[in-house]
């Protein structure tokens, strides 16, 4: 077999490449000779020399991935939501729950918690059918966002609101304080052990702030009613 390759003559610019002529006689060399064949299918040629259909355990997959398809089909873990809460497992240590306040509420740190040190024991004053403890979120939450709440409570004492519940809401402070948005969740009656509340809560209306807060109501029996406070959440959904 022989191979004839010309290099035909080019002038250009003024210059010239000489043409020749170049026989390579290939007799005697196998027509299937191994080496960089670049017809050869891939079933048969890997960079090893091996099939691919030979792949051992450690070799790269079909696909190039290295990875079986449950591995490769696996999502990595999403990040953990951002608690948009002030101190929201009370474990600042400050006596009065701060940064937290109160309506027609005193508050104090209490030991244990639900899940650290210390809880916040919020007690209603004198004579009121309603208190809370409450905390701002954020301010200016932009119109069609969406937000929950967690919060964790139990009696504490020996009286308890005949309920508590937990809300979020949007408010405004010029002009006067002015109720916006708002979500209650399920009120419930606590006992000795802890109890979570949910709530959850789209935004309609531009406000200036966004807040949360657990309010208890009036007292079951005579006595001031107190509870317990701890494992605040608030994340947003968006």
């Amino acid at each position: 077999m022989v191979t004839r390759l010309r290099f035909i003559a080019i002038v250009a610019s003024g210059g010239v490449l000489g043409g020749c002529t170049l026989l390579t006689s290939l007799d005697g060399l196998s027509s299937d000779a191994a080496g960089s064949d670049a017809t050869a299918p891939a079933s048969e040629a890997g960079s090893d020399g091996a099939a691919a259909g030979d792949a051992g355990p450690g070799d790269t997959g079909a696909d190039g991935s290295g990875l079986d398809g449950s591995t490769r089909d696996a999502a990595p873990d999403a990040p953990s939501p951002v608690n948009l809460a002030p101190n929201p497992g009370l474990e600042t240590g400050k006596p009065d729950c701060a940064p937290w306040g109160g309506y027609e509420a005193t508050l104090a740190s209490e030991s244990p918690g639900r899940s650290g040190a210390l809880a916040c024991r919020v007690c209603a004053k004198p004579d009121v059918p309603f208190f809370t403890i409450d905390g701002d979120v954020l301010t200016a939450p932009p119109i069609g966002s969406r937000y929950r709440a967690e919060a964790w409570v139990r009696a504490i004492g020996t009286t308890k609101p005949a309920t508590v519940d937990l809300h979020l809401r949007t408010y405004n402070t010029v002009g006067g304080f002015v109720d916006r948005d708002q979500a209650v969740s399920s009120e419930i009656q606590i006992g000795t052990q802890w109890a979570k509340l949910e709530v959850e809560m789209t935004v309609t209306k531009t406000a200036e702030r966004l807040d949360v807060f657990v309010a208890g109501g009036p007292p079951v029996g005579a006595g001031t009613p107190c509870f317990l406070v701890d494992d605040i959440l608030v994340v947003s959904e968006n």
